[in-house]
């Protein structure tokens, strides 16, 4: 009689096991799904046999207190077993069959099989450019902007690799009828205070003016300053332009994209031009976001939201040079977004690594020394379509970079932004406000030589 009390039978068996495919979040490859099908329906069968050995047992076990007539009429007031099974295993597998049409459908309506569209901004957000040498204010406005992704994203999107002319990018993003119409329109913004910027003495005669982008039909909640280090990309930069102005005004994003041109002959620097692209943009307005981007990458999918959380983003999580995929965990460049706080309590970028390799790395411990975790969005969504170019010069790899991350921790807190050293030679809108260019001469032997850098 002890079989009466066995515990977990097949409806237990089996609605155990669904909620299991169901609550677990690492299922969303879809062969991963199939495998917890197959798994369920193991289980129900296996679960037969129990229950099928169990009844035998219990038939034995009646019969040296119970008559055989007895015993035929106690088992002939129940179901047959052949009925039951059968009953079990058709709505098992009709369970089965409704959960592999689930999965199917959403499969379908994911990231992977959303239609190519274009992006045609002036539909889709209108905006004005703003430029003011005065200190301005923010303009408050009732109506919040959405945030991506929204009921007007697409998915993925065309990226065009053809490189526009400088003139046709004035025509379609800054000289077009919408904009003409909106010239007496403007969102201007507060200078910051928050951020001491130390300059040489031959920058004192420079005069900045505004160049920020803001839709008018509502008022974002961010106002982003993309930076981009940048030598001898002109042709990039005419691509990334003609994609970015589109992505961000569809996002209805306020924003301002920033140039930082290394001028000389000295070795490309690109963490250290991240960290005066941020000092140099407290100069023009308070922003609240930062993204650093290189000028070679274009996302494939308009519900990357191009803004801040409460940890530092990840954004160019699956790039098509690698195959989509993270190459490592620790994976920290390409496209990153810092809130302001986030990158003073970093301290920005180090400023030792010179050719290329090793400041993403350097960054990643950075941002978890800080106590922060890396958020990235997923790789389903978070696309890029990176530009094809050759090795430049005075960028090659930096061969002493692993020595550097060896000893990274050790210079946090006296190597960040603040300790930036360089001149600058010229700054202030160009082609019509769609970038705000930086133009300086990076103190590559001082730096060399305050942190004890070996050629």
């Amino acid at each position: 009689m002890a079989a009466r009390h066995r515990k977990g039978g097949t409806a237990e068996r089996f609605f155990w096991a669904t909620g299991l495919l169901l609550s677990n979040e690492s299922s969303n490859c879809f062969v991963l799904k199939s495998c917890y099908l197959m798994f369920i329906c193991i289980a129900i069968g296996h679960s037969f046999r129990l229950d099928l050995g169990a009844h035998s047992q219990l038939r034995v076990a009646m019969r040296p207190c119970c008559s055989d007539s007895t015993l035929n009429d106690q088992v002939f007031t129940l179901p047959s077993v052949r009925a039951l099974k059968f009953c079990c295993i058709s709505t098992s597998l009709l369970c089965v069959v409704l959960l592999l049409i689930t999965f199917l459908r959403r499969d379908l309506a994911g990231h992977r099989y959303f239609k190519v569209a274009y992006l045609n901004p002036w539909t889709e957000s209108r905006t004005v450019i703003t430029s003011q040498p005065s200190l301005p204010r923010i303009l408050p406005l009732d109506v919040p902007c959405p945030v991506p992704p929204s009921s007007d994203s697409v998915g993925a999107i065309t990226v065009s690799l053809e490189p526009p002319s400088w003139d046709s990018l004035l025509i379609k993003y800054v000289e077009s009828e919408s904009n003409r119409s909106l010239a007496n329109l403007v969102t201007p913004l507060v200078p910051s205070s928050t951020v001491a910027v130390t300059r040489t003495s031959s920058d004192s005669g420079i005069v900045y003016s505004l160049g920020v982008w803001s839709p008018i039909e509502c008022s974002p909640k961010q106002t982003v300053a993309v930076i981009l280090p940048y030598r001898a990309r002109d042709e990039h930069l005419r691509i990334f332009l003609n994609h970015m102005h589109g992505f961000f005004r569809h996002q209805r994003l306020r924003y301002t994209i920033f140039v930082i041109e290394q001028l000389g002959t000295t070795h490309f620097n690109r963490a250290a031009l991240f960290n005066i692209g941020f000092l140099e943009s407290t100069r023009v307005a308070h922003f609240d976001c930062f993204i650093f981007h290189d000028v070679d990458l274009l996302p494939q999918d308009d519900r990357i939201p191009y803004q801040c959380g409460k940890q530092p983003i990840h954004l160019s999580v699956a790039v098509d040079k690698f195959g989509y995929r993270l190459l490592y965990e620790q994976l920290f460049g390409g496209a990153v977004a810092f809130s302001r706080e986030q990158f003073v309590r970093v301290r920005g970028f180090s400023n030792v690594y010179f050719g290329w390799g090793g400041e993403d790395d350097d960054m990643f411990g950075r941002v978890r020394h800080a106590g922060y975790y890396i958020f990235r969005h997923s790789n389903q969504v978070s696309r890029y379509t990176m530009i094809k170019h050759s090795s430049e010069k005075l960028n090659e790899k930096n061969e002493a970079r692993y020595g550097l991350l060896k000893e990274a921790s050790k210079r946090f807190a006296n190597d960040g932004y603040p300790e930036s050293l360089y001149t600058v030679v010229s700054a202030g809108p160009r082609y019509g406000g769609l970038v705000y260019w930086v133009s300086i001469h990076l103190a590559e032997e001082k730096i060399r030589q305050k942190y004890h850098l070996k050629r």
